[in-house]
């Protein structure tokens, strides 16, 4: 339907509804479908995290939620909206999952169109520090030693060197004035030494 512009004069008592209904109203009926975010990541802690689903446009907006991620589930799978903004929780569970990064996609269907928002989540492994030799002697002229860390685990750590205290294996004590150690602290990746 095409617009022309028109001049109306509107007495006192007619009611501007009327001349609204006349010259047709400007706002689309259309619904229109927003999603946020476009992005979920839960990192390796996250658990749950909330989708957001609005009508950008007008008329009534009919929405339905559709994933096939075994570790995601979502509490609300459908729904309507016309200005009100209908939030969806999604949560994870790690439970039996091994370490790794997981993915999926959330697929949101409406008659205002469709948007997909790519998820991920990762699940944090173990760090396994490995020292060789276990212990070092300076018998004779020995004045120096190399040892090895590594990590043998499936998830990055971070190590320090420090002496045990002799009265309480539970505290830590500075290294001896005679002893020195470089460096005293550093991070392996999986695999690293």
């Amino acid at each position: 339907m095409s617009r022309e512009k028109r001049s109306i004069a509107l007495r006192a008592g007619l009611p501007v509804l009327a001349a609204l209904l006349l010259l047709g109203c400007p706002s689309s009926l259309t619904p229109s479908l927003s999603v946020t975010p476009a992005v979920v990541n839960f990192g390796a802690t996250g658990v749950e995290e909330t989708v957001a689903i609005f009508n950008g446009g007008g008329g009534s907006l009919t929405w339905s939620v559709t994933e096939d991620i075994p570790w995601l589930e979502c509490d609300v799978t459908e729904g309507e909206a016309t200005v009100e903004t209908d939030r969806v929780t999604l949560t994870v569970t790690r439970g039996s999952l091994g370490p790794g990064t997981y993915t999926g996609t959330l697929v949101v269907s409406s008659n205002g169109g469709t948007r997909t928002v790519p998820v991920s989540m990762r699940v944090p492994g173990t760090p396994q520090l490995q020292v060789e030799p276990l212990s070092v002697s300076f018998l004779g002229d020995a004045t120096s030693a190399e040892v090895t860390l590594s990590n043998t685990g499936d998830e990055a750590l971070s190590w320090s060197i420090q002496a045990l205290d002799p009265d309480d294996p539970t505290s830590t004590v500075d290294l001896p004035a005679y002893l020195s150690v470089a460096p005293l602290v550093g991070g392996l990746a999986p695999g690293g030494q």
